[in-house]
Formats: C-alpha cells, sequence, structure tokens
C-alpha cells in the first residue's frame, strides 16, 4: 500500500470539487485496510473512504485526515436455495457488478443499472431508481470496524434501510467501513416495470416476456437521456432527495398546483422534486455562478467549471429557500460533505 501526500480531492470526485487532503491511499485487500486504518490513528488524523467519488462534495480547504479509496474486488455466486448469494467486494464498480448479475441471469439489480460509484457505497445511501431499492435485495454487510479491527457482518434488518439511508450514514457508524455486500438474488423471477418510463417503454409486451437484458438495456437509454454523464459533465448526481410530505400538506399543494405528481408510501407522499424544480419554481437549467441545474435533469447539479463547495452550498441553499417559499417543502441534501 502506497501512501500520497497532498492529493487534490477534486480529482477524486464527480464532481471535480476540492482541495487537497493530507494523506491519500488505495486499499485493494483487508490487511491493507486495516494498514490504512493504523496510519489514521498512529498519525491521529481523522479517515474517509470513498468509492468513485460521486455523489460526495468534498471542502474546498481540503481534508485534514486520510483519504482511503476502496478498491478491494471480487465477485463469488453461491446457490441458496430458490436463491442465489452473490458477494462482492466493496471496490468492484457498481455498473459492471449490475452488468455481471444480469448476465447470470439473476433478477433484482436490473433497474439499478448505470448508477455511477461502486458496490460499497450502494448500501450506505441505499440507492434507487426506476421502482429499486438496493436494500430489497440486500441480505448482509460485511464491515471492519475501525475501532476494534474486527470484521462484522450486519443483516439487512439492522441495516435500518430507509429511503436514501441507512445506518452507515450515521455519524456514530462512521468507524465502520463497508468490505463486502451479500446480496439474495432470485433466478426465478419476474422484472419491475411498475416505474412510469419503464411502463411507457414496454407498453407493447406483457411483463412475463420482458428479459432482464431489455429492462438493463431501457434503464441506460433512460439515464443516459435524462441525466448528465458524470465521465464528461462534472456532476454529483441528484442533489436533494425526493420529499415526503403528509397527505394534507399535499392536498393543499394540489389546490394551488393541480399538476403535481405525489405517490403514497407508507401514509405519507413522496413529490418528485424535480418537477417542483421546473414546474413551480421554473429553475430547469437554471445558473448561479459556476453551478448549474442540468437542462433534462433540474435535480442533478452540475459543476459549470471552476464551481467550490462554497458555490454549490449557497446555490443549494438559494434553491432551498425557493422551494420552501413555494411550496413549505424542507429539502433534505442526498449528496453527502466529507468531513
Amino acid at each position: 500500500m502506497k501512501i500520497e501526500a497532498e492529493i487534490p480531492l477534486s480529482d477524486l470526485t464527480t464532481f471535480r470539487i476540492g482541495g487537497k487532503a493530507k494523506y491519500f491511499a488505495i486499499v485493494r485487500t483487508i490487511t491493507e485496510l486495516k494498514e490504512a486504518l493504523e496510519l489514521s490513528k498512529k498519525e491521529n488524523v481523522p479517515f474517509y473512504v470513498i468509492g468513485e467519488g460521486s455523489n460526495i462534495l468534498a471542502p474546498d480547504k481540503g481534508y485534514g485526515g486520510l483519504i482511503i479509496k476502496n478498491e478491494i474486488r471480487g465477485v463469488k455466486v453461491k446457490e441458496d436455495g430458490t436463491n442465489y448469494i452473490v458477494e462482492s467486494g466493496a471496490g468492484e464498480n457498481w455498473d459492471d457488478f449490475v452488468s455481471f448479475c444480469v448476465f447470470q441471469k439473476l433478477y433484482g439489480l436490473e433497474n439499478l443499472s448505470y448508477i455511477p460509484g461502486t458496490v460499497g457505497a450502494a448500501p450506505v445511501q441505499n440507492i434507487g431508481a426506476y421502482g429499486a431499492e438496493v436494500g430489497d435485495v440486500i441480505d448482509e454487510v460485511e464491515v471492519l470496524d475501525s475501532d476494534s479491527m474486527n470484521l462484522l457482518r450486519i443483516a439487512n434488518k439492522q441495516c435500518y434501510f430507509g429511503y436514501r439511508d441507512s445506518i452507515f450514514k450515521r455519524e456514530k457508524n462512521s468507524r465502520l467501513v463497508i468490505t463486502k455486500v451479500f446480496f439474495r438474488l432470485n433466478k426465478h423471477d419476474r422484472v419491475n416495470i411498475g416505474y412510469k418510463d419503464l411502463r411507457e417503454r414496454f407498453k407493447n409486451k406483457y411483463s412475463k416476456d420482458v428479459t432482464l437484458e431489455e429492462v438493463r438495456e431501457a434503464v441506460i437509454e433512460i439515464r443516459k437521456r435524462k441525466l448528465p454523464d458524470w465521465t464528461k459533465t462534472p456532476t454529483a448526481g441528484s442533489f436533494f432527495k425526493n420529499p415526503f410530505i403528509t397527505k394534507s400538506h399535499y392536498a393543499r399543494l394540489k389546490t394551488n398546483f393541480p399538476g403535481i405528481p405525489g405517490f403514497e408510501e407508507k401514509g405519507r407522499v413522496k413529490i418528485p422534486l424535480a418537477w417542483v424544480l421546473d414546474k413551480i419554481c421554473n429553475l430547469r437549467g437554471f445558473k448561479i455562478g459556476k453551478v448549474g441545474l442540468h437542462e433534462n435533469q433540474p435535480l442533478a447539479f452540475i459543476n459549470l467549471g471552476g464551481a467550490t463547495a462554497e458555490n454549490v452550498e449557497a446555490a443549494a441553499a438559494f434553491i432551498g429557500a425557493s422551494i420552501k417559499e413555494k411550496t413549505g417543502i424542507n429539502v433534505e441534501w442526498e449528496v453527502r460533505k466529507v468531513e
């Protein structure tokens, strides 16, 4: 394992923003991960683990600790009754892993195709798209406790998966470093094409006749059409979470904005924030300094060139205030700050 110093965080994140990290290390094994964590203790500095640097905002002042890039790889498949347990190293590229599962005819991840990042980042955010969430198919998560240096297995229920949320986002659990994720996937299932765009795509076919490969191809095509290409356009993806509001709040909004969509879940109503930004706040394609909202998906912030974390936070505050003023909705960041 090689330790580097003063590495620009802007080179390590898809937003292309951030000052320098005091220390930086790439780890490819559990042993190397332990060595990196021991270094942070020895130097008495904090650590922060990243995958491919998507969905995070790094500070302009840099990070006065150790940034650990997790590249622990390896995929194994084991039969378990009617299911298959697929074990993946946390450093595997997420979309490559989804592609592998689709190729193996394993159901459950196809709707999550073409999401940037690594397998290890997936449970942290409980990534979701097109009617699916990764928490629905995770069996266990293996972590290394940086305090005890012991490997632990955390069962699905103990992960407390919620909308873009899990125990791994809690500050008190920052000591837990994800090393592997175990997925429970099915070889005898049907695809999930209930989401509007997928329904429209396959309107002339019965769901039983739609293949995993077709769903994956459709999701990739939709995402490429709607979202910025993070390999070419600096972005952290969807910046805010879609909010959940009370039924009475939704009814009031419906009176003022009859077209506003809402989806009831567990007694509350989920609002597509992109619609609010576009139709109510008129912010599609909006630019504020060096930060802009993507023309095809206003929920995605983009770095127009030379943007700073301070610029992004100012833009987020302005946009959040606009949403609050017009709808009474308080928004939360989906993007995580490196702190």
